[in-house]
Order: C-alpha cells, then sequence, then structure tokens
C-alpha cells in the first residue's frame, strides 16, 4: 500500500467514526459472496469473508432496504481496499471503501448506521 493510500485511509478514519456490531447481518457483494458485516461507518464497511476478493477489486455493497427507503436492496459501489488474515493465514475479512454513494445510498448507510448505535446503547 502507498504511502499516500494510507495518507488517505487514516485522514478518513479521522473524519468517519466507526460502528462495531454483533447483530450477525449481512450484506451480499455483487450478489456473488455474502459476508458478516463486523463494522459500518460513513466511507465504508469491514465484512467478514473467507472469499478472496482482491484488493483494488470494484465490488458493489447490497444492503437490503426496508421501510420508506426502497423496496428491495440498495447497492453501492465499493473497492476493496484491504484483506484481513488470521494467524493461520486463513482470510477473515475484507474492507471495502464506498464510492461515491448517491443521497438515497447515503441515507441507507445512515440508516443502518442508526440500528448500530442502539444496538450498541442496549448493550451499555
Amino acid at each position: 500500500m502507498s504511502q499516500e493510500t494510507r495518507e488517505r485511509r487514516h485522514a478518513q478514519r479521522r473524519q468517519s467514526e466507526r460502528f462495531t456490531t454483533k447483530s450477525g447481518w449481512t450484506v451480499s457483494l455483487d450478489s456473488l459472496y455474502a459476508g458478516e458485516v463486523n463494522n459500518l461507518s460513513a466511507h465504508g464497511v469491514f465484512v467478514k469473508t473467507s472469499n478472496n476478493i482482491p484488493v483494488d477489486s470494484i465490488v458493489h455493497v447490497e444492503f437490503p432496504a426496508t421501510g420508506s427507503l426502497s423496496k428491495g436492496k440498495v447497492s453501492v459501489k465499493a473497492k476493496v481496499v484491504w484483506s484481513r488474515k488470521d494467524r493461520q493465514g486463513i482470510l477473515v475479512g475484507i474492507g471495502v471503501e464506498f464510492i461515491d454513494p448517491s443521497e438515497k445510498q447515503k441515507d441507507v448507510i445512515s440508516y443502518y448506521i442508526d440500528i448500530i448505535k442502539k444496538e450498541n446503547d442496549k448493550r451499555t
């Protein structure tokens, strides 16, 4: 990873709080792969998955849309920016960064962040 990429990611972390969830809900990546959401921010999501999707791949993260947001799914274009392996070298997940989400897509992401916040408040 280049120094420029590291600096950009670090800057985004400062401007976008991450919210960790243990709810077990999943997202679909390009309708081919599924993974469990571990944390979500306004700029991206960490997805627990054993599917090896190469860094720099463009994927579409599909969120189930509920209520007045939409019917069906909302798909957000994203780029795989890193992957994480465990100590045995087994892939445990990927970090993806959303690419220019629309206002509607931002609303869906915010909706899920609010769900996670409420979920975390109940635990404390």
